[in-house]
């Protein structure tokens, strides 16, 4: 998996690219923490688009970064999600916990 960062308003925007996978996990963990150390941002949106698929570390991950988020009084939002993670997320009940919004617009008017 690639994970590549952008700044957007107020929010640091983050893009999954590949698969989000256990042996990705501490990569991934890395460039959120070096990130937060740059950037010192809160909120953070998760452009899903380009991602194949998650398994379970991965999606630990990304409670992970909700946790790391709302310690700095933050929030996580997921966008452009697949339709297969889409379903991943509600059988394991896990879309309450990561929000997903079709577009970047409307997940920055969801942080307000």
């Amino acid at each position: 998996m690639k994970c590549f960062f952008d700044e957007i308003e107020q929010a640091c925007l983050m893009m999954l690219k590949g698969e989000f996978t256990a042996e990705h996990v501490d990569n991934f963990r890395r460039s959120v923490l070096a990130r937060l150390d740059e950037q010192r941002v809160a909120d953070f949106i998760v452009d899903c688009s380009e991602l194949e698929s998650v398994d379970s570390q991965g999606l630990e991950s990304l409670l992970w970064l909700t946790e790391l988020s709302a310690e700095r009084l933050g929030q996580v939002r997921l966008v452009s999600l697949p339709d297969d993670i889409k379903t991943v997320l509600h059988m394991t009940r896990l879309n309450k916990q990561l929000p997903a919004h079709e577009n970047v617009r409307g997940a920055l008017a969801s942080l307000q």
